[in-house]
């Protein structure tokens, strides 16, 4: 049997994420569509590019050198109204240079991710919208998005992720991103949550913490563990 979510649990669910993310130091923000009056949550993360300078170190680490900055456009847990053409932010032009662990680096070394958890009333489940670009605005296309998957993921490129991954229009920015497609996540969710303790978790949280692998978005433990020790549990 599918497991839907109806929007008044996506926004508790989203909300309770938002408010572990500030405790934990981590960058979801909460953002209001004037239109729809209606709550989804966006993360923005910076990370290196992996050319051949990054891919051995990041190896070696296991993929934690991925994540080395974040950005967002206000504080995590804030609602933030925006307007549905509401652009990103331009980077400052600049090819600044730094001395890292990596050697020397420059922005054009780095890329930024833009993930969004948007509520869909058609299939009643959320659905991850994901944009990829360079520091200087351009997007990248899906075959360098697969290089930021973890090598534990790397099995389940190819077809099969063109199989849940497709391009489609923003519902709320009208502009085109990546999607995980929605049409199987509440049989999915359904499975997952097949155990009663799992089943009294976060929704969005379990369902995110399955997919957001698959475009280089980990979910840390930290989530569940904060979901625990609170009255709502994850």
């Amino acid at each position: 049997m599918s497991l839907h979510l109806d929007y008044r649990s996506f926004e508790d669910d989203i909300k309770r994420i938002a408010e572990i993310a500030n405790s934990l130091g981590e960058e979801w923000r909460l953002t209001l569509c004037k239109k729809t009056n209606r709550l989804y949550l966006v993360r923005k993360i910076v990370v290196p590019r992996l050319t051949d300078k990054f891919r051995h170190r990041n190896e070696l680490s296991g993929g934690v050198l991925a994540n080395v900055s974040q950005q967002t456009d206000g504080e995590s847990g804030q609602e933030v109204e925006v307007d549905d053409d509401d652009d990103d932010d331009d980077d400052d032009d600049d090819d600044v240079h730094c001395v890292s662990s990596f050697g020397e680096v420059k922005w054009s070394d780095f890329i930024t991710c833009d993930y969004h958890i948007v509520y869909s009333s058609s299939y009643e489940v959320p659905i991850l919208y994901f944009n990829v670009h360079t520091t200087d605005g351009n997007l990248l296309p899906l075959d360098d998005v697969w290089q930021l998957i973890p090598q534990n993921h790397y099995e389940t490129r190819g077809s099969r992720l063109w199989s849940v991954v497709s391009q489609a229009e923003h519902p709320i920015l009208g502009r085109p991103f990546f999607q995980i497609h929605p049409c199987h996540t509440a049989d999915m969710m359904s499975k997952l949550c097949a155990d009663t303790s799992t089943a009294k978790r976060n929704y969005v949280l379990s369902w995110l913490s399955a997919v957001g692998p698959l475009v280089g978005l980990e979910v840390s433990s930290a989530y569940f563990h904060n979901c625990k020790s609170s009255k709502s549990t994850c």
